[in-house]
């Protein structure tokens, strides 16, 4: 039997403002995915009330560390109907959880790892890196490639500096369980760092369903149509499908300023962006996080 489940995974620089919670939010519904794991919150603590403000509900069990003050922090969020976790290590700057399938009992271990610097040093300290391949090469640990894209992580300026910070390792064991894992970019419309979409085997498609928008009442029409239909309540939902379709469609306009963004940003990588094509990812930012706040009134 085929299993497939995604997993986002986002250095955000940060979960403090209504911006942040919104483009979080529009990265989890876009990747679809099961877990949700997050570097660099830097929050001292997460209860249900302050998830709720990024995440939807079907992501109903989480884990975090701490940040330290102003820097770090690391969250993990799962779906409890999809699988069953159980905090194994947590230490100030990596957690592992063990995920077990709630369907075939398959269990499987994730570990969130957040590498802190000194951004007031130049370089680093080369012993730590050697430290580091070496525990990779000794658990023989085999890295992930990013899909289409050469870095993870821009200054965001209009010479960019262009790095590549986010790393995706796995076992042998698991590239024979799951050959088709694979790490895919996401656009970035808050953060300097790339969100990145881990799909394991196959996606699942899903079924057409009519869906109550909440910025409907907001726009001009809505009570017209509502009134017209009230007294044939059963024809209001044809009627708002209808009347729906004459408004711009807002999830499309969402998805058309990520593949912006996104084409934007993957040009940065071979060549500085023009003044016109610098000032332009920075309009449709603002726009985007516009209509993620317009989608996300309740």
């Amino acid at each position: 039997m085929n299993r497939s489940w995604n997993i986002l995974c986002w250095n955000v620089r940060g979960l403090n403002g209504k911006d942040k919670w919104n483009a979080l939010r529009n990265k989890i519904d876009e990747s679809s995915c099961a877990v949700v794991c997050l570097q660099e919150t830097k929050r001292q603590s997460f209860d249900a009330p302050v998830i709720r403000n990024f995440a939807p509900r079907r992501l109903d069990s989480f884990d975090y560390i701490p940040s330290n003050g102003s820097s770090g922090g690391i969250l993990v969020l799962w779906n409890s109907s999809i699988f069953k976790g159980i905090v194994l290590e947590k230490k100030h700057f990596a957690i592992t959880i063990s995920l077990t399938s709630v369907h075939n009992c398959d269990t499987w271990f994730l570990s969130s790892v957040y590498g802190p610097c000194d951004r007031n040093k130049l370089g680093g300290n080369i012993q730590d890196t050697f430290i580091f391949n070496e525990a990779i090469g000794q658990l023989g640990l085999i890295e992930l490639p990013l899909k289409g894209r050469a870095f993870t992580w821009s200054n965001m300026q209009q010479d960019p500096l262009l790095e590549q910070l986010n790393w995706f390792f796995t076992s042998v064991n698991w590239t024979v369980s799951y050959p088709n894992t694979t790490v895919h970019p996401l656009s970035k419309p808050i953060s300097d760092h790339i969100p990145c979409k881990i799909m394991v085997g196959t996606s699942i498609p899903k079924s057409k369903i009519f869906r109550f928008e909440n910025f409907w009442p907001e726009h001009p029409g809505f009570l017209e149509t509502v009134q017209e239909s009230w007294n044939l309540f059963k024809h209001l939902r044809h009627s708002l499908k209808h009347w729906s379709k004459t408004l711009s469609n807002l999830a499309a306009l969402i998805d058309t300023c990520n593949k912006v963004i996104f084409f934007l940003d993957s040009l940065e990588e071979c060549r500085a962006l023009f003044l016109m094509e610098w000032n332009l990812r920075i309009i449709i930012k603002e726009k985007l996080l516009k209509l993620l706040h317009y989608k996300n009134i309740y």
